[in-house]
């Protein structure tokens, strides 16, 4: 299955939820319905979960310290502002601490948010620093920031990964997707520890040099394509589905497009979806990376960042979503 929509369908959609009259040039418009962006500002590498009747996102914040910015909607288009995951971010790379500042580039990057057994998780990476994981069981109060373990319990910290996302089973197992954009760009799956602070099927080798990239043995690699990234891994229905973007030529243009994989098991073999057919950066800006949410209601919306990442940030947007044939079509109400 296929489907692709214009920008257009991210212009005017209907909000499910509006208690605000308020009316501006960006999201609630006040008559029951809101434009894209709901956040027309920088909140790169979006993701999101329900919590009842609450929504909770995260979204990278690079360089910045405090790290990883916490909001907290409960419609998906009125955000506000409740925390940050890491209070001081030279804690995952002495690089970042305020006496180097080293880099935009190399901050916190792309991270998951997962709520599992009454506590909240949000797995993330820096490309210089490692793999994290941060806990807590108030999203609004102090949250303990670890380094990712390998299965030795070495302590992931190096270079070369980045989207990482946990899914526990319903069968007690774990597990964790990430991608290395090191020598084989490519996202990989690892069984996990159920607290989820490590990696049970995955060492560092020895020979890597962590400094250059952390070469991971063990693991099942998703799909052998480089600049395969922006992970996040679901189960629906008894259905494994690995969310992902990558880059693809489109009518000449190398666009970055919304891809998903489906399979009845974890491992394979998984049937691809493309969700989104990208027009390229000049016109729609390259909606990507997101999550996927459902409403208390039974709707469903794919929450996206999409813009150059350079003077202008990355935007977020809300885009209808519906399931057809155990599939997921954007764009549709």
């Amino acid at each position: 299955m296929r489907a692709f929509i214009l920008w257009s369908y991210l212009i005017f959609v209907h909000v499910f939820v509006l208690s605000a009259q308020q009316t501006s040039q960006f999201g609630d418009l006040g008559n029951g319905m809101f434009r894209n962006p709901v956040i027309p500002s920088d909140y790169s590498d979006p993701d999101i979960i329900r919590v009842g009747e609450d929504y909770y996102g995260i979204a990278s914040t690079f360089c910045f310290s405090p790290g990883m910015i916490v909001i907290h909607s409960k419609d998906l288009v009125h955000w506000e502002i409740i925390n940050h995951v890491v209070d001081d971010i030279s804690f995952l790379n002495p690089e970042l601490d305020w006496t180097q500042m080293k880099g935009y580039y190399n901050g916190v990057w792309a991270g998951s948010l997962r709520y599992h057994d009454g506590m909240f998780y949000c797995h993330f990476a820096t490309p210089r620093g490692g793999w994290f994981v941060a806990t807590t069981s108030d999203i609004r109060g102090k949250w303990e920031v670890k380094a990712m373990r390998d299965c030795n319990g070495r302590e992931l910290r190096g270079r070369g990964w980045d989207d990482l996302c946990p899914l526990w089973d319903g069968d007690g197992h774990a597990y964790i997707i990430a991608s290395n954009f090191g020598k084989y760009w490519f996202p990989h799956i690892y069984k996990m520890s159920s607290d989820g602070t490590q990696l049970l099927d995955g060492m560092i080798d020895d020979n890597c040099d962590v400094t250059k990239n952390i070469e991971i043995i063990g693991g099942y690699v998703v799909k052998p394509y480089r600049t395969a990234e922006a992970n996040k891994l679901y189960k629906w229905n008894g259905m494994y589905y690995i969310y992902f973007s990558e880059v693809r030529e489109i009518h000449g243009n190398k666009v970055r497009v919304p891809v998903m994989r489906r399979s009845k098991s974890i491992y394979g073999p998984y049937e691809e979806l493309l969700l989104m057919h990208s027009q390229g950066k000049l016109v729609d800006k390259e909606p990507n990376q997101g999550a996927i949410v459902d409403t208390e209601d039974g709707k469903w919306f794919f929450v996206t960042h999409h813009g150059t990442g350079d003077f202008d940030g990355r935007v977020l947007s809300v885009v209808p979503v519906c399931w057809k044939e155990g599939g997921l079509i954007l764009g549709r109400i």
